[in-house]
């Protein structure tokens, strides 16, 4: 049987992959370095705030980001004439949203945090909801399989504020320099992206369509529901922590999460670069689009679970050795129980993107208001209790409702179920990978 990922694109698809891939490996290892020094030099009262104020942005950004990520991408698909005209309408939307919400959040912040040490840093991180429109230039070149391009902006915006990272702690420079620091790195990526864009495709056409800006936003207004609950979900726990148990609890709880959600890009990287491939797919007919659909899910499952259990069994010898004793030895068994959150985590990225293509965005609405709903609640009866701990199992009980559950309670959504527990069907996909195996074999002796 042909692999279902094969076609006259199959190469770009797989060397997209893998400048992807190349990139956010680099990263790790970058992060593990220069992360770790940072993380060792902040301790948990510097980390806290610092986390804090990435977590208070993230929660209005949905808003700013308009959920247009994922529609531009099939959109350019689809109308392989329109590209300049379909990119240039939604960066000018995006860009109108984000000066938006950021008047917002400069308001909301003003009457909430003003006085509090965490008030300039969130002033500076908010930056991140105008800079976010040239994020549609990534997925532009995704969409074209250019990916190498994002990956030189990458690379070289990580030198750069990796070096500067390294120059403040030898400084001994405060916390506010690093928070400058991580929204430089966003900026630095969006001139790349700008400069590459313009070096290949010539001018950015920012004219405005406004029928175009409407139909987008009627259909990504569950999207942005959706991208907020996420982000609530995944980040309300800290601003919960800090104002239940204080800063340093915080930062204890960031310092184990900086590692269990080191991985988090792989799912982003591979449902993303092949997301266009899958979308190929479904016009190709049931068989070929449910054939990708699961090799997407195998891939992911055997990806997430092995380091899962890896990580699990030496995170709490490994976190005193990598951040030494400043920070709490709660923080190993956090790390041990969060990183389990990551295999559904690795689900979640391939079932959402099944919903879309499904033309079901509001079941992932649904399934994210449940999960958020879950994580609100077990947080609030756990953190006076466990501590930082309850935050780990509340975040592991959320994503397990939002990816797990939620589509259990719809008869149409019930079908990427059948898919996502395909995955973990050891006989089956073992012997896929022989078969694979024994073609590349068969392939390199002729």
């Amino acid at each position: 049987m042909k692999s279902p990922f094969t076609s006259v694109h199959q190469k770009k698809y797989f060397f997209n992959t893998s400048w992807l891939i190349a990139d956010k490996v680099v990263r790790i290892f970058a992060n593990l370095i220069v992360g770790v020094v940072v993380v060792r030099y902040l301790g948990p009262e510097n980390l806290g705030l610092l986390n804090y104020a990435v977590a208070a942005i993230f929660i209005f950004q949905p808003f700013a980001n308009l959920g247009l990520g994922d529609i531009v991408i099939r959109e350019l698909v689809k109308n392989d004439g329109r590209e300049k005209e379909i990119l240039g309408t939604a960066m000018l939307t995006r860009l109108l949203g984000g000066l938006f919400v950021l008047s917002i959040v400069i308001l909301f912040n003003f009457l909430t945090e003003y006085g509090d040490d965490s008030y300039p840093l969130i002033l500076i991180t908010s930056c991140l909801l105008l800079v976010q429109s040239t994020d549609l230039i990534d997925r532009y070149f995704q969409a074209k399989l250019k990916s190498k391009l994002n990956v030189k902006a990458s690379l070289t915006a990580m030198l750069i504020t990796s070096v500067l990272k390294l120059l403040m702690v030898y400084f001994a420079m405060p916390v506010l320099y690093f928070v400058i620091i991580y929204v430089l790195d966003f900026v630095i990526i969006s001139l790349l992206l700008i400069y590459f864009y313009l070096k290949q495709e010539g001018r950015l056409n920012l004219e405005f369509n406004r029928a175009i800006a409407m139909e987008y936003l009627k259909l990504s207004w569950p999207l942005i529901i959706s991208g907020l609950m996420v982000v609530a979900y995944m980040r309300i726990d800290q601003l919960m922590i800090k104002e239940i148990l204080g800063v340093p609890a915080l930062g204890n709880f960031s310092a184990a999460i900086k590692l269990s959600e080191a991985y988090y890009f792989l799912p982003i990287v591979i449902t993303s670069s092949l997301y266009a491939a899958i979308i190929n797919g479904k016009n190709m007919g049931e068989a070929v689009y449910n054939a990708r659909m699961q090799k997407l899910f195998d891939m992911l499952t055997w990806i997430s679970l092995p380091a899962a259990l890896v990580i699990s069994l030496i995170a709490e010898p490994l976190v005193p050795i990598l951040y030494g004793n400043k920070y709490s030895p709660e923080v190993g068994t956090v790390l041990a129980i969060h990183i389990w959150a990551s295999v559904i985590v690795f689900w979640g990225n391939a079932s959402n993107k099944w919903l879309i293509i499904e033309n079901m965005p509001r079941y992932i609405t649904i399934n994210t208001t449940l999960g958020c709903i879950v994580n609100i609640m077990l947080n609030l009866l756990l953190l006076p209790v466990m501590g930082i701990k309850g935050a780990a199992i509340s975040t592991l009980a959320a994503q397990f409702t939002a990816v797990c559950i939620g589509p259990l309670l719809f008869k149409k959504s019930r079908r990427v179920l059948v898919i996502m527990f395909g995955s973990l069907n050891i006989v089956r996909v073992g012997k896929v990978a022989l078969n694979t195996a024994g073609r590349i074999l068969n392939k390199n002796q002729n």
